[in-house]
């Protein structure tokens, strides 16, 4: 499938990002981390960075949050998933949901470039991009 590449919202991290539908996205500042000793993903020479995610569904409807892809990239190229369950990184909640609901999560990401790179991360649900937001690497 084709996802639509333009965001429906953007922003930066640690700022609520509101797509037309009412939900709210809000991601952390990336944080430099030392991945688990069972983690998976991680590069030879890229940096290891987390952030948190807080996701509001004020949308009137259940949301489905099974289907979030995260995508992070930087000048230097694109970043990968980092799974790690000893650091709470085990990818998007499979359980929907409700409406006025909130859920929290962690995500990880090894991405090339160093500190003070910049670094856009982005959400989508397979067909359309949701939302972007841009910051720098820890």
């Amino acid at each position: 499938e084709t996802v639509d590449e333009k965001p429906q919202a953007s922003g930066g991290f640690d700022t609520p990002v509101t797509t037309p539908d009412k939900v709210t996205y809000t991601l952390t500042s990336p944080a430099s981390f030392t991945p688990g000793k069972f983690a998976s993903g991680m590069l030879p020479g890229y940096k290891n960075e987390r952030f948190d995610l807080t996701v509001v569904n004020n949308s009137g409807k259940v949301l489905d949050l099974a289907t979030l892809i995260v995508k992070g990239s930087t000048s230097s190229g694109e970043c990968v998933d980092i799974f790690d369950g000893d650091n709470a990184m085990e990818g998007a909640p499979t359980t929907a949901l409700a409406n006025g609901a909130t859920a929290n999560f962690s995500w990880g990401l090894s991405c090339a470039g160093k500190s003070g790179d910049d670094i856009t991360v982005r959400l989508s649900n397979g067909t359309t991009t949701l939302i972007e937001v841009v910051g720098k690497l820890a």
